[in-house]
């Protein structure tokens, strides 16, 4: 959720900061009640914090998390206008998880600029039975209209037949980067409150 944070009262507040993405995701929320101040757009929503709380006559759009480490005041909780928006977050390390089960995996790929390659890429997928969870392109910034595309599945890296649709995608593809694969996210919430052994 977005917090709006400032150690000033609502009414003395001049500008307010955070990413570009923490301002679309709360615009409707700004403009009817802080419509005639300055929005500052800044690298990070902790950066917005921390601007925050050294500023007088500042705020900013920030995580709980980022209201704790900078100690700004919440003044509005859960401002965004659509409840079920979420920023994902990546950890990023050298080894790979165990397969839990209930997995997905990350990958980004790389595929030529002509008609029906990113079906053709895809259709592994659809064949070995594998869910597309997530797909979003970016431009490659080296060539116009060429494009990388993130996509995130439900299976494990070790599992037959995602061994199987990878190594088929690898043909139809100019790059296939693996980013990792782990546990789903209420795979792992199921996970943490399951009960303990105590030995």
């Amino acid at each position: 959720h977005h917090q709006f944070l400032s150690k000033s009262p609502p009414e003395e507040i001049k500008r307010i900061y955070t990413h570009g993405q923490a301002f679309a995701q709360c615009q409707e929320w700004l403009e009817k009640h802080f419509p005639n101040v300055e929005y500052t757009e800044v690298s990070s929503t902790s950066h917005g914090a921390e601007r925050a709380a050294r500023e007088e006559g500042a705020a900013a759009i920030a995580s709980d998390l980022a209201a704790q480490m900078y100690d700004v005041p919440i003044l509005f909780p859960n401002i965004e206008d659509r409840s079920h928006n979420t920023t994902r977050f990546v950890i990023i390390g050298y080894d790979f998880e165990a397969p839990t089960g209930r997995d997905k995996t990350s990958m980004i790929i790389h595929v030529r600029n002509q008609p029906g390659a990113l079906f053709d890429a895809l259709e592994p997928f659809r064949k070995s039975g594998i869910n597309l969870t997530h797909i979003d392109s970016r431009p490659t910034k080296q060539e116009r209209w060429e494009y990388l595309f993130f996509i995130e599945f439900e299976g494990h890296r070790e599992e037959s037949r995602v061994k199987c649709a990878l190594a088929e995608l690898e043909s139809h593809c100019l790059h296939v980067k693996l980013l990792g694969s782990y546990a789903d996210e209420d795979q792992k919430k199921e996970m943490e409150l399951a009960p303990k052994e105590v030995g």
